[in-house]
């Protein structure tokens, strides 16, 4: 009786990194951390994963432009009420 290996050629992180891609609009926080294990998951099985990339690149670039409109946003705020204590009840 012989053996039959069969090796499974499917990236394991693939629909992790569909699914990291479209957190990455819509919860870039959460879409980061998919992404990066989709990205591992991949990596660890010989795979290269560009799904997975574009989910970290969309997410850095969406949390980054988030926290730079958040400051631009409280600077013009400060800079029309010239009062840094917009926020003390």
């Amino acid at each position: 009786m012989s053996t039959v290996t069969i090796q499974r050629t499917e990236d394991p992180g693939r629909t992790l990194g569909v699914v990291g891609l479209v957190l990455a609009i819509v919860f870039p926080i959460a879409g980061l951390v998919v992404s990066l294990v989709a990205r591992n998951r991949s990596r660890e099985a010989g795979f290269a994963n560009g799904l997975a990339k574009a989910g970290v690149i969309v997410s850095i670039v969406i949390i980054a432009a988030s926290l730079l409109i958040s400051f631009a946003i409280i600077a013009l705020g400060v800079a029309i009420t010239g009062d840094p204590t917009l926020m003390a009840p």
